[in-house]
């Protein structure tokens, strides 16, 4: 559990340093407009352990929707079913970075928020977790292949990485 604690708070530690890098130009030489709503879904999790003896793993889901403002601030929500079944919403505030070190057509993004519905016998699954509501922090990883069109990599803790797709609503 001390492990799990010292990963999380160094995780923080990173996402933490997000906006000061972005202060001293990792966001790239241009404005980019970023408003807009993002329409998120996953087509594939990628666990770095097998299940436990006992656990039976399931293939997760998740349907989401985003809103962006001009600079970056995003709030928004989730409905997703966890690796064993149990179904599950996560509410969330976030920021967005685009072109980090000036990579063209890439951003970064992490939201803070709460998980509802990782509930007995699985709520040790998430290391704060109290009557099935567990604050959680996700860092991403995206690249935008068209205007509206983006594959993201979030990563899911010490559990798992996840695999999103982006579409920006019309």
């Amino acid at each position: 559990m001390l492990r799990d604690w010292k990963r999380c708070a160094l995780t923080l530690l990173i996402i933490a340093c997000g906006p000061a890098a972005a202060e001293n130009g990792w966001d790239g030489d241009r404005e980019v407009d970023q408003r807009g709503v993002l329409v998120l879904a996953s087509p594939y999790t990628y666990h770095y352990s097998p299940a436990s003896s006992g656990e039976e793993r399931r293939r997760p889901w998740l349907f989401g929707v985003a809103a962006v403002e001009t600079d970056g601030r995003m709030a928004g929500g989730a409905a997703f079913s966890n690796s064993f079944g149990q179904p599950c919403a996560y509410g969330f505030v976030g920021h967005r970075y685009v072109e980090p070190f000036g990579w063209q057509r890439t951003y970064w993004s992490w939201t803070a928020g709460l998980v509802y519905g990782y509930v007995p016998p699985y709520e040790d699954k998430l290391p704060i977790n109290v009557n099935g509501w567990a604050p959680v922090v996700l860092p991403t990883v995206g690249y935008q292949l068209t205007r509206n069109f983006s594959a993201e990599l979030v990563l899911l803790g010490t559990s798992a990485l996840m695999f999103t797709i982006t579409f920006r609503a019309p």
